[in-house]
């Protein structure tokens, strides 16, 4: 293999593609097919910053449904906090598309915990760079995925902490409960045993009073033994 084999074959493969604008009317624009990445049949849309509205949506779906288009939306989270698109970015996740996050959010305290939610729920589905260059928004998607890791772990660790306490909940429940039916049965079998000596000595007040103190005692010491 010559140097030049060598040097192309770690390199990593490029694919064309295109972040689109959304627009008006781009739902019926001639040629919008050839905007996608590669020949994946997948058009990465990057929509308004402004306040959505049911139109946008309505365009949105039917490049979906009408031109079927796959469609990923380039960084979600910048649309997040713009007052009034909740109620539309629900109704565009509705859809059958992808989410794309850029990768350098995750940093950002306001929107790490939202975004990391987003993907557990698959409502998110990949990372993105948005790499200008190596000096305005720099490559960073190996932090992105670092954190989206840790985040993961720790709920890992999490998850099992609650359910090691739930089943020792669950055991020392058990275990009270056993406790308490072995205590119930003591008390009836005393009852029974006090009820024998009542009929065995009836009629000897002073030999009853003085094997039932010694039944007492016995089981008290025995309680105290356990």
């Amino acid at each position: 293999m010559c140097i030049r084999d060598s040097m192309e074959s770690d390199m990593p493969k490029l694919i064309p593609g295109a972040e689109v604008a959304y627009f008006e009317g781009i739902s019926e624009a001639e040629g919008i097919e050839k905007l996608t990445v590669g020949n994946t049949g997948l058009l990465l849309l990057e929509m308004p910053f402004g306040q959505w509205n049911q139109p946008m949506v309505s365009e949105v779906e039917r490049l979906i449904e009408g031109r079927h288009i796959q469609i990923m939306l380039a960084h979600l989270e910048r649309y997040l906090f713009v007052s009034g698109n909740r109620k539309y970015m629900r109704r565009v996740m509705e859809l059958p598309l992808y989410v794309q996050i850029n990768a350098g959010s995750l940093k950002e305290w306001r929107k790490s915990k939202r975004l990391v939610k987003m993907f557990k729920k698959q409502q998110a589905h990949l990372l993105g760079s948005d790499c200008h260059g190596v000096h305005y928004r720099p490559q960073d998607l190996a932090e992105g995925r670092q954190i989206l890791q840790k985040k993961a772990e720790n709920e890992a660790t999490i998850q099992t902490i609650r359910v090691q306490l739930e089943q020792l909940e669950d055991v020392n429940e058990e275990e009270i409960l056993k406790e308490k039916s072995r205590m119930t049965e003591e008390k009836s079998q005393m009852a029974e045993e006090k009820k024998e000596l009542y009929v065995r000595y009836s009629g000897n007040r002073e030999i009853y009073d003085k094997v039932n103190v010694c039944l007492l005692y016995t089981s008290d010491a025995a309680a105290e033994a356990r």
